[in-house]
């Protein structure tokens, strides 16, 4: 065997001793971090265990700890009752507003009422396309607004055609 076969061999089981070092110191490491989340989880039940046993006694040791807790607990009582409150009266303006859309609209859907009440017969306005609904001059062939073309044909010739159709269906 020559030199750099020996070294090779040295070399391979060097490393794949480092590997399996490392592979074990790795999952020994990670067994300790899991270990320690279990026990900080116990610590943290065996408090809370603690507190509601104990929270309402004055003479332990921990009377600063619970007074700190009950002043707390307080606290947050009090901002349960302003966030109810808030919601109360957030329910309340958003009926408001809601009421005064509806009477808006209302108000709005009179108006208009109104101004078709108001409004001159179509000959007088003039033409109203089909297509964009805007008004146009009386003779106009085409809408000013959009370009459709306007038919010819007259409220006359309409009946005459509706009269010569219906003679011939007799």
């Amino acid at each position: 065997m020559g030199l750099f076969d020996r070294m090779k061999e040295v070399i391979t089981v060097d490393i794949s001793e480092k590997i399996s070092y490392g592979t074990s110191i790795r999952k020994l490491a990670g067994e300790i971090k899991t270990n320690e989340s279990e026990i900080r989880r116990l610590i943290n039940q065996t408090g809370s265990r603690c507190v509601e046993k104990h929270l309402h006694e004055t003479d332990t040791e921990y009377e600063d700890l619970f007074a700190e807790i009950r002043l707390l607990q307080d606290k947050n009582r009090s901002l349960s009752t302003q966030i109810q409150e808030l919601k109360v009266q957030q329910a309340e303006e958003e009926q408001k507003r809601r009421q005064a859309r509806e009477e808006m609209q209302l108000a709005r859907q009179q108006e208009k009422a109104s101004l078709k009440e108001q409004q001159p017969p179509l000959e007088e306005t003039g033409k109203i396309c089909t297509q964009c609904g805007k008004s146009n001059d009386v003779d106009a062939v085409f809408c000013v607004y959009c370009g459709t073309a306007f038919s010819t044909e007259t409220e006359e010739d309409k009946a005459a055609t509706e009269v010569e159709e219906n003679r011939d269906v007799l």
